[in-house]
């Protein structure tokens, strides 16, 4: 019993794995089988009887049984394939359908909740099988984003948070300036020298707000910027920021080189214009730092653009790997530590993300990357 169990089994799990099609002519060719056992088994019980009457006597009686009988042969035949019709439908939406239709439907309800916890994916690969698995790479590209949405939301409480906390330090200042000035100058205890210089310095103050105010409408319109992915030639991205560092190395001290990596796809479906400006920020950064050379590397694998930004400079920080890409994070004067924020939040847009590390040699390595579709 256990061998046929175990065979039976196996049986169905092969069944799981070919497609509704052959699954339906194997279910068919079955009960076609068993449609004809029956039917001889009916046909012949019959003909014995007949044979049966055919001996024992000869009259109208008999006769009239004997056309009976044809009839019943008839019904007989009629009966069984409409009943074995009937089996094979059923057993095959039971074990073939129903289970996938049912995870599909508690998916639906699932999705309706808003509530993305319940993984329809079956085994089989069959086309059932394959709809609840693209339901299910739908539930997990959903959650992945909500996770970005969230994580885009949490971005722009900090920027804002930020924001507030360093826009009220030249706030004070000011403050500070026009109480001293409320008080001396009525008196006229305050030289014109020193009226000038706090004029000068409130003038800068207020510089300074107004670059606040600037930097926080830039980053709202790239919050703003809406994806518009095409088909792009991976040599022609690649020849745009050749171009692009050509420009920026200008009178510069270090000069950038712009290589092509492993390119698995000669054509990828992506925004090329959030790319060449994420490059540009990070070739930007990597100018302050490199001493000779940078170096960038664009690379397509499978569904993701990587391009590498390498500078061979002292290197970032225990702290810039941490909050680099933090807005405002900054470890010169002068700068207001916007374009590793700027880059997250464009490769975020493009279902990407921005990666800080330090070469085992020696310099940064910023890694942006971008998920697109390879062709």
């Amino acid at each position: 019993m256990d061998f046929i169990e175990d065979r039976w089994k196996r049986f169905w799990d092969e069944q799981k794995k070919i497609t509704l099609k052959k699954s339906m002519m194997i279910y068919v060719g079955l009960g076609l089988l068993a449609a004809f056992g029956c039917c001889l088994f009916a046909v012949q019980f019959l003909e014995n009887w007949k044979e049966m009457i055919k001996n024992l006597e000869e009259s109208v009686r008999a006769n009239r049984l004997l056309v009976y009988l044809s009839f019943a042969e008839v019904a007989v035949i009629a009966f069984f394939v409409c009943v074995i019709i009937f089996l094979v439908c059923h057993l095959f939406y039971k074990n073939r359908m129903e289970p996938a239709l049912a995870l599909i439907e508690k998916e639906i309800c699932f999705l309706n909740r808003e509530d993305l916890s319940f993984d329809c994916s079956v085994d089989g690969e069959d086309e059932m099988a394959q709809v609840c698995k693209s339901l299910n790479d739908m539930r997990l590209a959903l959650i992945e984003n909500r996770r970005n949405t969230w994580a885009l939301v949490e971005e722009q409480r900090v920027l804002h948070a930020v924001f507030a906390h360093d826009i009220r330090t030249p706030l004070t200042v000011m403050k500070g300036y026009l109480q001293m000035m409320e008080k001396f100058y009525p008196t006229g205890n305050m030289p014109e020298e020193k009226v000038m210089e706090t004029m000068k310095t409130l003038s800068g103050q207020v510089e300074r707000i107004e670059q606040f105010s600037a930097t926080m409408k830039r980053m709202n319109r790239m919050e703003e910027w809406e994806i518009a992915c095409r088909k792009t030639a991976a040599a022609e991205l690649l020849e745009l920021l050749k171009k692009n560092a050509e420009g920026l190395a200008q009178g510069q001290k270090a000069r950038i080189e712009v290589i092509a990596g492993e390119m698995r796809a000669q054509e990828i479906f992506c925004d090329g214009n959030i790319v060449a400006e994420v490059a540009d920020n990070l070739m930007l950064n990597a100018l302050r730092y490199a001493r000779e050379t940078i170096r960038v590397t664009l690379e397509v694998s499978d569904d993701r653009l990587f391009c590498y930004v390498k500078d061979d400079g002292p290197g970032f920080s225990e702290e810039a790997l941490e909050m680099g890409a933090r807005p405002y994070f900054t470890t010169e004067n002068g700068h207001m530590g916007l374009g590793l924020s700027i880059c997250r939040l464009l490769c975020k847009k493009h279902g990407g993300d921005l990666e800080l590390t330090n070469s085992i040699h020696q310099g940064g390595i910023a890694c942006a990357f971008f998920r697109v579709s390879a062709r």
